[in-house]
C-alpha cells in the first residue's frame, strides 16, 4: 500500500472574502509526500506528522489527510514547499487527482 499525505494550508487574506487561496505541501517534483505505510511516513517523513482520514483509494494508493505544525514546516528543507493549488495541473503535478479528491472531501470549491 503507497500512502500519500496530503498536507494543506489556507492562505488567509479578509480581502478574498469566501475565495481563499489553498496551499499544498509537494516535494521539488510536485508530489505529496509518500511511504508504504503509515508508520514509514512517521519514521521517514517527519515524526510530528498527525493522520486523519483516507479521503482517497485506487489500486493500491491511499490519499490520507495529514497534519503537520507550521513551525515544522518552516523548517523543512528546500526539497519541500507549499504550492499554490491554482499553480498545479494535472501535466505538472503526478498526484494531481489525489489533491483535488482532498480539496473537495476538506470543502474547498474548486
Amino acid at each position: 500500500m503507497i500512502i500519500k499525505c496530503f498536507i494543506l494550508r489556507t492562505d488567509y487574506k479578509p480581502e478574498l472574502g469566501k475565495n481563499q487561496e489553498v496551499l499544498v505541501l509537494l516535494n521539488a517534483k510536485n508530489e505529496l509526500p509518500t511511504a508504504n505505510s503509515v508508520e514509514e511516513a512517521k519514521k521517514n517523513l517527519w515524526q510530528n506528522l498527525e493522520f486523519g482520514n483516507v479521503f482517497y483509494e485506487e489500486d493500491d494508493v491511499q490519499g490520507i489527510f495529514a497534519n503537520l505544525p507550521e513551525e515544522t514546516i518552516k523548517t523543512l528543507s528546500q526539497d519541500w514547499k507549499l504550492v499554490l493549488f491554482s499553480d498545479l495541473q494535472a501535466e505538472n503535478c503526478p498526484d494531481y487527482n489525489i489533491i483535488v479528491a482532498g480539496i473537495n472531501k476538506a470543502g474547498y470549491l474548486i
